[in-house]
């Protein structure tokens, strides 16, 4: 039936079939390695051309008036809450807790800040009146809109502010007044009688 020399050959064609897969996988596990070598420098490469496009665009910022920065703030709180912002006064608020806020004729206010959390963690009467805390980063408005909140910041005399990749806005509703504890305690007496 099979002579030595065939079931030679079969046994040689069948290690030959395991040695060429052997070489297979190990090159494509070598082209894996090297894939992923080059995805990790691309990667490197991208995020250090994006730190140095940053560290220009927070350069080219400028805001010769006020005014300027009132347009920038009112455009950034358009593109992250959809909603027209109509503020007339800015201001900063310097501290542990760095933040820039904008008030509009309705008595409106909104807050620019790195860290909202602890913004609001150290304002809690501001913390009762929020309606909508929104990120802010490249994402939802432009590409530079952090480097762009950072020099507005700078020039408005904020120069220990944190590296950050995201800011926050606060939109808070307009304060309400309440009558003070006293006033309160004696009404309920009063509509009891």
């Amino acid at each position: 039936m099979f002579t030595p020399t065939d079931i030679f050959l079969v046994i040689c064609l069948v290690i030959a079939l395991g040695a060429l897969g052997a070489m297979i996988t190990i090159g494509n596990e070598r082209v894996r390695r090297a894939t992923l070598q080059v995805r990790d420098v691309a990667r490197h490469y991208a995020l250090a051309d994006l730190a140095m496009r940053r560290e220009q665009a927070r350069a080219a910022f400028t805001f010769a008036t006020p005014a300027d920065g009132l347009r920038t703030l009112n455009q950034i709180a358009l593109d992250v809450t959809g909603e027209r912002q109509d503020n007339t006064q800015m201001s900063v608020i310097a501290g542990s807790i760095p933040a820039i806020t904008a008030r509009g004729k309705d008595e409106s206010e909104i807050i620019f800040t790195p860290s909202a959390d602890a913004y609001l963690n150290a304002n809690p009467d501001k913390r009762r009146r929020v309606q909508r805390l929104c990120p802010i980063d490249g994402l939802v408005s432009g590409p530079f809109v952090v480097e762009e909140l950072s020099a507005l910041a700078q020039h408005l005399g904020l120069s220990a502010l944190p590296r950050t990749e995201q800011w926050s806005l606060i939109v808070l509703s307009q304060p309400r007044f309440e009558y003070p504890r006293v006033v309160r305690r004696l009404s309920g007496f009063l509509s009891r009688r």
